[in-house]
């Protein structure tokens, strides 16, 4: 008969003890770090939306009628102080642009992108008629008035790759395209916007706050304003800063401006992501040949199915 010899039990202690320590140690996370590859495969996922991220294309094709309200112009006539420019027409071409991408990154393998535009161009204004200084009572006039155009947008995007373990998407947008001219400290402003279309109603701020829809805020694409294909939003209300006299118009989907009144609407009749601009003129940049061109552009999205 064999006899088995037991393993010695002194053998086997030190042998457990290490496999309990090898099987207790945790791994420790490596940390992410941000690579070339990585910015080459977000943009590759904004190139194909750069018409839905850039703002460029709120510019409009031809001239854009201005029509001042009686009561501007009262305004306007009453104050004699220096020569006052009556416009009728005005013209705007981008000679030089800039779009550009600008990445903020996260700890937690996201990052925030921003999308800025840049246009440098003219602005050609119509004059029809004049009031001198001193005078209340306009003469007529054939002339034009040559500005430059100095306009700066910014949008954001959101993308993750979920831990880095997956490929990047972009996951959020900003709920609009914010852009000014000449600079945003010298620039009028929106204090809010009232949008209609058939799923409800929107109210738009300027700033990101909690529960709130804000130009700055991030916002999922289940979040956005979405329509059918033929239906309209409606600009049902705007509201300036009380010391803003602006002259507000609306594009519509080709880029022509809709002089604003409340309740203009905007039909779309493509299908994808698109936007809805309000553009506020300040009424100095009209009358005053010295003055700077200066606005505000707000372009909301709006998704259409």
């Amino acid at each position: 008969m064999k006899k088995y010899t037991p393993f010695p039990l002194i053998l086997l202690a030190p042998l457990a003890l290490m496999w309990l320590l090898v099987a207790c140690e945790k791994e420790e996370p490596q940390p992410w770090y941000w690579t070339y590859q990585d910015s080459l495969d977000v943009m590759e996922l904004l190139e194909p939306e750069e018409g839905f991220l850039s703002s460029a294309g709120h510019l409009p094709d031809g001239e854009v009628e201005v029509t001042i309200s009686e009561d501007v112009l009262q305004a306007v006539r009453m104050d004699t102080s220096s020569v006052r420019y009556l416009v009728s027409a005005i013209s705007l071409s981008a000679t030089d642009s800039i779009y550009a991408y600008y990445f903020d990154l996260g700890i937690d393998t996201t990052v925030t992108v921003y999308v800025v535009d840049t246009l440098e161009g003219t602005i050609e204004l119509k004059v029809d008629s004049i009031f001198e200084q001193g005078a209340d009572s306009a003469v007529a006039a054939d002339t034009s008035i040559s500005k430059m155009l100095r306009y700066a947008s910014r949008g954001d995007v959101f993308a993750d790759s979920l831990g880095g373990d997956a490929t990047w998407r972009l996951l959020k947008y900003s709920g609009g395209i914010s852009g000014t001219t000449p600079a945003v400290e010298y620039a009028p402003s929106f204090d809010s916007l009232v949008l209609g279309y058939p799923g409800g109603e929107l109210t738009v701020i300027p700033s990101a706050e909690e529960g709130v829809y804000g130009m700055r805020g991030l916002f999922g694409v289940d979040e956005l304003m979405r329509i059918s294909t033929g239906q309209s939003v409606t600009v049902q209300e705007i509201f300036t800063p009380a010391n803003d006299t602006l002259l507000l118009y609306v594009a519509n989907e080709t880029g022509d401006w809709i002089p604003y009144e409340p309740g203009t609407s905007v039909a779309f009749s493509s299908a994808g992501k698109s936007r809805i601009y309000v553009i506020g003129i300040s009424l100095g940049s009209l009358i005053s040949a010295g003055s700077d061109w200066s606005s505000v552009v707000w372009g909301i999205p709006v998704i259409v199915d």
